[in-house]
């Protein structure tokens, strides 16, 4: 496979050649599309978006979601900037999953390639904001580029019923940088993320959070055909401002093992050096915020590995997308009002008891068509107040 950029100012970084080899040989050239922002974001529902003409989704066989794998410049580099070198596990390549919403060809052309006659026009898509950034994708790039190499593949989402209700109580997803969690955390099922981004997510602190990452699930001929999604449930606690501070100095003295993945993805640098983006980055480019961390243990980064024997763990470059547990928030607030809700219903109980002994048959019913009522309308309620926790 040719290699998507035509300079390096480094030698290759043999202690981490086999995963980068890996994902070298097994991309395909077929998949290969050019990226810039998305111009509307109507399909998008409750998550991020990827638009793409719709002879072009046929050609790639991508039904409703897709995974985009991005070749970060990252990953021709060994020296990185500061003077250390570039950690084993990182491996330069970044995978998100996305929705997908497929344009007609008329549609497309005026608003995906935008009557441009580039080589790349035939196969232009549009991602969002948040996926470049989890791409590790600067903003001047995403801003003033229309030809972001990406590739982009059909993936597999199981969609259960169990899913489809859980959005229906009503789910909102942010992407999360992988880290390494602190040692008291390690082992004990948990995650860490910052406090300010629970009532995003609509929950409370210590309960549970799904995370999702797609993984490589089938290739054909040595290449990518397929991938799916792994999930995985996590409890989640917040990281207070000592325990991000004390990050932020174990990043200084030990980049190694506690990579800055922000320093590096934005590093205008990198980007430079490869020769394919034109344009001139902002003064402050390195210090482009990332999308948030979570702070996981070896077992959560590992998660799935095993399938297929396909993937490996997470790196301090990996991006989940994650949102909270419905079924942890609906027993919640069964457990918070339910009983409210029980012990209010007594009285009505011992009068509709009174009644049914002396009324009519047609007084019955009704308050048999009551007693089916209320519990309904409580359950109505709920689910209101659940999904407004996100909408």
């Amino acid at each position: 496979m040719r290699n998507l950029f035509s300079s390096s100012h480094d030698a290759p970084n043999t202690s981490n050649r086999d995963e980068r080899l890996i994902w070298s040989d097994q991309l395909n050239e077929r998949n290969l599309c050019y990226a810039r922002g998305t111009s509307d974001r109507d399909a998008a529902g409750n998550f991020y978006l990827l638009r793409i003409s719709d002879s072009l989704k046929s050609k790639l066989k991508i039904k409703n979601w897709a995974a985009i794998v991005f070749e970060h410049p990252l990953s021709q580099h060994t020296k990185l900037s500061g003077g250390h070198e570039r950690p084993e596990n990182i491996s330069g390549y970044t995978v998100v999953h996305c929705k997908v919403e497929g344009l007609s060809q008329s549609h497309y052309a005026q608003s995906v390639v935008g009557g441009s006659r580039h080589e790349s026009a035939q196969n232009s898509v549009e991602i969002d904001q948040t996926l470049r950034n989890a791409l590790g994708i600067p903003f001047w790039i995403g801003s003033e580029n229309s030809n972001i190499p990406i590739y982009v593949y059909p993936l597999r989402y199981n969609n259960s019923l169990k899913k489809r209700l859980s959005e229906f109580l009503g789910q909102r997803y942010l992407y999360y940088r992988v880290a390494k969690s602190a040692v008291p955390d390690i082992e004990k099922n948990i995650a860490r993320i910052e406090s300010s981004y629970f009532p995003l997510l609509g929950m409370p602190v210590g309960y549970s959070i799904v995370a999702e990452r797609p993984i490589k699930s089938k290739l054909r001929n040595g290449k990518i055909a397929e991938f799916t999604i792994s999930r995985q449930k996590i409890k989640a606690f917040a990281a207070s401002n000592e325990f991000l501070k004390n990050r932020s100095v174990l990043q200084k003295n030990d980049p190694i093992r506690y990579f800055p993945a922000n320093e590096h993805l934005y590093n205008p640098d990198y980007f430079k050096s490869t020769g394919r983006y034109s344009g001139s980055p902002p003064a402050d480019a390195a210090f482009e915020p990332d999308i948030p961390t979570i702070f996981v243990d070896h077992h959560f980064r590992n998660f799935d590995i095993s399938k297929g024997g396909l993937n490996a763990g997470m790196t301090d470059l990996t991006a989940v997308s994650v949102t909270r547990d419905t079924g942890e928030i609906f027993l919640k607030e069964m457990t918070d009002f339910g009983v409210a809700f029980a012990v209010s219903l007594l009285p009505l109980a011992q009068l509709v008891y009174s009644l049914t002994t002396s009324a009519s048959n047609q007084g019955r019913y009704f308050l048999l068509i009551l007693g089916i009522l209320l519990p309904a309308f409580f359950i109505g309620l709920l689910v209101l107040r659940i999904r407004r926790q996100v909408f």
